[in-house]
């Protein structure tokens, strides 16, 4: 008998389970439609299925090798990217289809969009696969079962049949009647696309025309005459100008870019700009913008809404999509819907991007989250514009997975130390600027706020002081950080606390609003740790907390920091204070292990309080206890504190030129001259991956 796995459940599903005649004794299933529970119930009672099909319950953190690591994390890198530049070699690059659009828009980057757009899919199906022979194996005791696994029919069935066969799972591929997903594409060009196709193929044929010039009616023109405008999103992170403070602007608070000509606009519902923000913004006389009315609850921000413009662009480049499926139609190559959906997309997000680019005139735009696949279209709008994409590394924990690679003008990156990451992932970047880490300026700012508390700690008896920063947990299966380890954490940094009366604890929720709704017995934690007189919390702030780490690292005397991540062990440690890892996913593969493992990263709470114990009792015994040297090198070339100096200053000098008239190319070039003869040639790096080679 064997055991069945479904990828997704539905009525296409259960009928293929039915059809296939294969006997079984247990049916799971991983993710399902609305209505597939029901139907499934029904297939039973007439007696077609011989078992009620059952959820697959884990998370990503279950999987495990015989070492107790996790093994879908190494998925996301190398082994989810070959498979994605595999096909993307072979299949992408000679696409017909995708080639026809090769005179509009760049065509590497075509194929990056898709590479992107790809590793989603076969990330999610990786997991299912690997899952299921997990499963299997723990959950069901199958050694002496077979084990079967249907997953939809697509374009990229072959490509993963080693993974399959690999695992001694028995694949079966099904069908789906209708895919419903590409309708959601066609319901945005139906209005003019079908209606006008007809009296659209000439003129579309003529804007894909290479000798045709590609401004002449095809776009919209500068709705004004006024000086080019640096615009940033907001991440959700604080609007300050406070140095004290997170700051969503950091890199503009040192620079001389003149604040007039800024432009923050919003575009997340979820944390729209508030009055406060307003605000301040207006008090430093930063533009600003929302691009609908759920991103502001402020009535000083204006809502931004695409004219006829956009209208237009939006209309013709559809057309052109459709026109090009048609014309691969009728020469007898078949395109699939993954194609013809993903590019209606991409000209969609093109068509916006332009019209938002070119109607505030935004000749330079700065981000640090551009690698999911809206970025591509958005920065070739602002190229043909004339501006220039920047964007920077905020963060330690960056892999080599195409989810996290980068397509944009400029990238400042912490340091050498991260340079595989972007290479590995065949990032489409020019320029890369090592600058260091991008807030240390606040590393001094907060010194004395810092010795003030720690001054209240030891007067109430404390000789040791401890701050334990956590990461975001969540109850999606996907996510590492789970919602018990956090909370076994904190009872655990807090219960020791209470328990010794020398020991002093710093608290810094990452989220804390979003952590207390998660888990609520941890503000209740905290507040009796806070009575104690002993505990500091630092969690003012909703979204993300808008104290920076290195506050609440001078605190203490050692920092406590997850491995998943590792942000926070950075700052720390670059703050001057000794700092480790906790390492409860088990992430052995990560090179930290081979530095000091007992000595700067533990795999269990036990063991990491012996180290503290020996620590406190004598330091000498454990020199290398906290001592990140060896893992910082090369993270960060200057330590100097001006990091965001730098990148106001390359920012400044773009902005400079672009306003003399210079084109992005010429601007870029001297952006990087001057960096060079002040920072040194070896901090700019060339690259721009476009093969596996």
């Amino acid at each position: 008998m064997s055991s069945i796995y479904i990828d997704r459940l539905s009525a296409f599903s259960l009928l293929s389970v039915i059809c296939s005649g294969i006997k079984y004794s247990n049916i799971f299933y991983f993710n399902a439609t609305p209505d597939a529970g029901s139907f499934a119930r029904v297939l039973r009672i007439l007696g077609f299925l011989k078992s009620e099909p059952q959820f697959v319950d884990f998370r990503i953190t279950d999987v495990r090798d015989e070492k107790g690591e996790c093994t879908l994390l190494k998925l996301m890198g190398k082994e989810i990217n070959d498979i994605c530049f595999e096909i993307s070699d072979r299949k992408f690059a000679s696409n017909a289809f995708l080639k026809r659009f090769s005179p509009y828009f760049d065509f590497s980057k075509i194929l990056f969009f898709f590479e992107k757009v790809l590793y989603d899919d076969i990330f999610e199906k990786a997991v299912v696969i690997n899952v299921t022979k997990w499963h299997a194996m723990h959950r069901v005791d199958s050694d002496d079962k077979s084990v079967v696994l249907f997953l939809k029919k697509g374009p990229w069935f072959r490509y993963l049949l080693h993974y399959i066969t690999g695992l001694n799972i028995k694949p079966v591929e099904y069908k789906v009647g209708i895919d419903f997903s590409f309708l959601l594409y066609l319901s945005l060009a139906k209005n003019f696309v079908f209606s006008k196709i007809g009296s659209r193929l000439n003129f579309a044929g003529k804007c894909s025309n290479k000798n045709v010039d590609k401004r002449e009616e095809s776009q919209p023109q500068a709705t004004n005459n006024k000086k080019p405008l640096i615009g940033a999103w907001y991440t959700g992170k604080t609007v300050t100008f406070d140095l004290k403070e997170r700051s969503d602007l950091f890199w503009l608070l040192k620079s001389k870019i003149p604040y007039e000509q800024m432009l923050m606009y919003f575009c997340r519902t979820d944390i729209p700009a508030t009055e406060r923000i307003s605000e301040i913004l207006n008090k430093e006389e930063v533009r600003s913008i929302a691009l609908s009315s759920q991103a502001t609850d402020s009535k000083d921000i204006p809502v931004w809404k695409p004219d006829n413009k956009y209208q237009r662009l939006r209309r013709q480049l559809i057309t052109m999509v459709f026109k090009g499926y048609l014309s691969c139609a009728l020469k007898g190559n078949f395109v699939s819907m993954f194609y013809l959906t993903n590019m209606v997309y991409f000209v969609l997000k093109y068509s916006y991007w332009y019209d938002f680019f070119n109607s505030n005139n935004i000749k330079i735009h700065v981000s640090p989250d551009d690698h999911q696949k809206a970025y591509v279209p958005k920065y070739l709008a602002l190229r043909e514009c004339g501006g220039v994409s920047v964007s920077y590394q905020y963060s330690s924990g960056i892999d080599s997975s195409i989810h996290l690679s980068c397509g944009c003008d400029i990238v400042f990156s912490f340091g050498s130390a991260y340079r595989w990451t972007w290479e590995h992932s065949r990032s489409q970047v020019a320029n890369f600027i090592y600058c260091g880490y991008i807030t240390d300026y606040a590393f001094r700012e907060v010194k004395e706020d810092s010795l003030k508390l720690r001054r209240q700690l030891l007067d109430k008896g404390v000789k040791f002081v401890i701050s334990y920063f956590d990461e975001s947990p969540s109850q999606d299966r996907m996510n590492v950080i789970s919602n018990n380890m956090v909370e076994a954490s904190y009872e655990y940094f807090i219960r020791t606390m209470l328990e010794d009366e020398t020991l002093g604890l710093i608290l810094k929720p990452s989220r804390p609003e979003s952590l207390y709704n998660e888990i609520p017995a941890i503000k209740v934690m905290i507040e009796k740790a806070k009575a104690s007189g002993r505990c500091i919390c630092i969690d003012s702030g909703s979204y993300h907390t808008d104290r920076y780490p290195t506050e609440a690292a001078q605190i203490a005397d050692l920092s406590v920091c997850h491995l998943y991540g590792g942000t926070t062990a950075l700052e720390s440690y670059l703050s001057g204070i000794r700092a480790v890892f906790l390492d409860l996913d088990k992430l052995y593969h990560d090179p930290v292990y081979k530095l000091g493992d007992g000595e700067i990263v533990f795999d269990n709470i036990d063991d990491l309080s012996c180290a503290i114990k020996q620590f406190r009792d004598n330091p000498e015994s454990v020199s290398g206890f906290g001592d990140l040297s060896a893992w910082v090198k090369d993270k960060d070339p200057f330590k100097d504190g001006k990091a965001s100096l730098r990148i106001g200053q390359y920012i400044n000098w773009l902005f400079v030129k672009i306003g003399e008239g210079k084109k992005r190319e010429e601007a870029i070039e001297f952006a990087n001259q001057k960096y060079a003869e002040i920072w040194g040639q070896e901090n700019i790096v060339g690259f721009n991956c476009t093969s596996t080679v």
